[in-house]
């Protein structure tokens, strides 16, 4: 390495620094972020094609839907499509109609609940408890 000779004041003599030289910091730093730069178009129009969707849904769903002759009416309504999907439109029919018990349907009823308290006491009896459980035992022979 070669010393640069100091003058008789104490400074150090200049020299010119080549252009090249100049030019390493900015090509430096655009290396730096090449990366960065040609990968965010792609992540950017994956994130578009993706939440989009997500976020016409969500629209969608707070807004009625009425089918005209000049083609789609959306109406917006804010949360009552949820509140008809927790309570029902009709709360008699909601869940279905329900009958009295009859002999016969608590008979089937009774005989299935016996049916799994049995096949859950022969599995926690056997040796072969899995986390899992008895499909993974089952899946081992």
């Amino acid at each position: 390495m070669r010393k640069v000779p100091f003058t008789m004041s104490g400074e150090a003599t200049t020299r010119p620094v080549p252009l090249a030289a100049q030019w390493r910091p900015l090509t430096d730093r655009l290396d730096r972020f090449a990366g960065p730069v040609f990968i965010l178009p792609a992540v950017l129009v994956i994130l578009a094609f993706s939440i989009f969707p997500l976020l016409a849904s969500l629209y969608v769903s707070l807004s009625r839907l009425s089918f005209s002759e000049g083609g789609v009416q959306l109406r917006f309504v804010g949360l009552d499509n949820y509140a008809k999907l927790l309570v029902g439109i009709d709360r008699a029919h909601f869940l279905g109609v329900t009958r009295a018990i009859n002999p016969v349907s608590a008979a089937i009823l009774v005989a299935v609940a016996a049916g799994f308290v049995y096949l859950l006491v022969r599995y926690a009896l056997s040796g072969r408890r899995t986390p899992w459980g008895w499909w993974a035992a089952r899946s081992r022979r």
